[in-house]
């Protein structure tokens, strides 16, 4: 479905899933968690590196163009999260 042109993030979120999944390798109930809390905020997924998440992925609709609010979110998430 898409909304004023731009693919809904819930449906990019399940492609990028898919590839994490699909195409990576990565186990869905072991290596991958969705809304991972950092501080006052959640980071859509995250992937184990050992016993820890270490590599942070926010999710945006396809369409969407990026700009430096976008960054930044990211860029807290890194920060608080200490990666």
């Amino acid at each position: 479905m898409k909304d004023g042109g731009v693919t809904m993030e819930s449906e990019t979120s399940r492609v990028v899933l898919d590839i994490l999944t699909d195409v990576l390798g990565y186990d869905p109930y072991e290596d991958i968690t969705s809304e991972l809390k950092i501080k006052r905020n959640q980071c859509d997924y995250a992937i184990k590196d050992g016993k820890d998440y270490h590599k942070l992925i926010e999710v945006k609709p396809v369409g969407h163009k990026l700009n430096s609010g976008d960054l930044d979110q990211v860029t807290v998430y890194a920060m608080d999260h200490g990666t």
